[in-house]
Formats: C-alpha cells, structure tokens, sequence
C-alpha cells in the first residue's frame, strides 16, 4: 500500500511539471534538444488588439527524443517531493506582467508586456509589448530556472524602451526568487551573478478562483433563482448563468491596480424569462467592476473605480 501511495504521487508529480523539472531528466522521458539562437523560427500571427489570454504566438518545434536508465522509486522520491510539485505549480503557472526588466520601469495597460507559464507542458509564453516569444522552461529545485528553444516574431518595435532587453533576456536567466508582498506576488528572474535581470509581479487574488453566487447587486438582495458565476483567473474566463440566460466573456486585471478585476466581452444567450431585470442589473453591474475586496474566505464584494459596491458574491456550494 505504502509503494502505491508513493508511486501515485511521483506519477502527478511527473504528469504536472516533470518537464520543466530536473525530474525528466531522472525518469528519462523525452527532452526537446536545443536550437541556436540563430536558427529561431518566425511566426506570422498577428498581435490580438486586446485579448489578454491570446498573446502567446504558439509555434511548433521540433523535438529529439533521449534516453537515460531510470532509477528506482526510492531514488526518485528522496529528491522530490509532491509538496515540491505542488508549490511549484501554484507559485509559477499562470500569467505575470513585467514590471521592471534592467531596471526599467515597464508600464502600459492593455499592451503590457507579460510571461505566462504552463506547467503541463512546460513551455512559457511571452511579449515585450511588440513581439511574442515561446519556448521551454526547466526547473531545478525553487530557486533555479532556465529558458531554452525560444521563438519569437518579428514586429518592429518602435520606441518601447523594455522591447530589446525582453527579447535578449531569455538566455541569461539562471535563477528565480519568489516573494509576497502585501497582495502582490513578484518574481525575481537573475542571471549566473545573481543580478537581476527582470522583475515580474501579480495580484495574489487565487481566492477569487472558483464557483460563486451571486447575492445582492447594487444593495438589493437575490433570493430566488441566485444567478451564478465560474471565475477562473488563470484562463482569464468567466462563465455562469444570469438566473435566466447563460453567460461568458474574459476578465482582465490591471497589474497597477491592487485586487483589479474587471470583465469583458460578456455574451449572453437569448431566452426570455420572469427575472430578466435581475439579469439585466447584473449584465450592466459586472460592466462597472473594477475591483474585488475579500470580505472572508466564502464572500466577496466586487466594486466600482470608487470602491462602490456593485455585486456581493458568496462561494456556492460544490
């Protein structure tokens, strides 16, 4: 029984992050050799005018298959942990927004300059504002971390002053340094000296992740037919119903505003039904956000610039 608790536990650690982590190499599974910076492939994909969650430029690479003699259970799990894998994937996945890179301030809104990390696949997409970039990343431990592969396209870049230290930075970066600060999270990426090449930071707002009812809109309580909303901040969606029709669209969070969140492109299915003004009120409510303030684990207020209640959330029961 042990045996098999340990192997369940080695097997998602390698399912969720072994190809970033020094773990593939142990468990010999398939690496992707290295290209010459000078052998970078070109994209043509067009930048996206707004949408957060399509700056990637996906592209395809080609990959070489390795082969090492794989140790025993044991061996694996004296160098790793599930505790390991699990704090790496909740402390990196997801979307940064650079906030300083060779100690230039990086600014902007919509056009801000971000690195996503995806540690399924172990790949990393990013842009300088102009250009996008992906390619591999690896692991070592929680404090090492190495880009490799990396394509970019080719978009001239015009007077963005972070736009050539983005690009030339990939190859340099050998550490990481994660930090908590109020609720921002920063990552630190620094190169072999131990110098800092570039800043990187978030909201720390994971708790707004997850199934919530909607309870009151601008004061007044929902009783019946509680409409209802899916956040998920790492795929930057919201889906749910409006006690009537069903709803999706994106979210966006200003990186310069702590706790941002706002939704976009909301789209709805057309039935009509006897609570269309609750769905309406809420439609023209969740366009006002700006923000979100954490009243406790299970309640959320989400208020306008003025910090003005709109619409009061309470976590639904799964």
């Amino acid at each position: 029984m042990k045996f098999s608790i340990l192997l369940t536990s080695i097997c998602s650690f390698t399912l969720l992050v072994s190809s970033c982590a020094t773990v593939n190499e142990i468990l010999g599974r398939d690496t992707v050799k290295s290209t010459p910076k000078e052998q970078k492939q070109q994209t043509t994909k067009d930048k996206p005018a707004k949408s957060k969650s399509n700056k990637r430029g996906k592209t395809s690479a080609q990959t070489t298959a390795t082969h090492e003699a794989r140790p025993s259970v044991g061996e694996i799990a004296g160098r790793f942990s599930e505790a390991d894998s699990l704090a790496l994937i909740q402390r990196l996945s997801g979307e940064w927004y650079f906030d300083s890179v060779d100690n230039i301030t990086v600014s902007g809104d919509e056009d801000r300059p971000s690195l996503s990390f995806e540690p399924g696949t172990c790949r990393f997409y990013a842009n300088n504002g102009c250009n996008f970039f992906n390619g591999t990343y690896a692991i070592s431990g929680l404090t090492s971390i190495s880009f490799d592969n990396v394509i970019e396209t080719s978009n001239l870049c015009g007077d963005l002053p972070w736009a050539n230290s983005i690009a030339s930075m990939w190859y340099n970066i050998k550490g990481m340094e994660l930090t908590l600060k109020g609720s921002e999270q920063y990552l630190e990426l620094r190169d072999t000296r131990n110098r800092s090449v570039a800043r990187l930071k978030r909201h720390s707002s994971a708790m707004i992740n997850g199934l919530w009812s909607v309870v009151q809109i601008d004061g007044r309580a929902i009783s019946a037919d509680n409409p209802t909303l899916a956040i998920d901040l790492i795929e930057r969606r919201v889906h749910g119903n409006t006690g009537c029709n069903l709803v999706n669209g994106t979210i966006f969070q200003d990186p310069d505003v702590d706790m941002s969140i706002q939704f976009q492109n909301l789209a709805v299915t057309r039935m009509t039904c006897p609570s269309i003004a609750t769905e309406t009120a809420l439609l023209i409510g969740l366009e006002q956000v700006e923000k979100a303030v954490i009243d406790n684990p299970d309640r959320i207020t989400l208020t306008d610039a003025s910090n003005n209640p709109i619409v009061v959330l309470e976590r639904a029961p799964l």
